[in-house]
């Protein structure tokens, strides 16, 4: 999977602060930290910074983001995974 494109499009400008109570918004860094910054938002951010999550990466992406995390939560997981199935079927029926 090829997220490079991705990388460097996180405009923090979408993403507050305050989903990032506990560390020093400032050092992020959208290449370095772009696994922390997905789970972190998908895990606490608003309906508004999750949108933006999905608005860059496509479900599979994110699951796969996921997965590679150190932090894994299942719960998160299972949804995406789940996500994954779906789209795969309905794509597999609609053509």
């Amino acid at each position: 999977m090829n997220l490079s494109a991705h990388k460097s499009k996180i405009d923090f400008n979408y993403i507050k602060p305050r989903t990032f109570w506990d560390c020093d918004f400032n050092k992020l860094d959208p290449v370095r930290d772009l696994s922390f910054i997905v789970f972190r938002t998908l895990l606490k951010g608003s309906d508004d910074e999750i949108n933006y999550i999905h608005s860059l990466f496509s479900v599979e992406e994110i699951f796969n983001i996921l997965s590679e995390w150190k932090e894994k939560d299942p719960i998160m997981l299972n949804y995406y995974k789940t996500l994954q199935d779906y789209e795969n079927s309905y794509f597999k029926r609609v053509r």
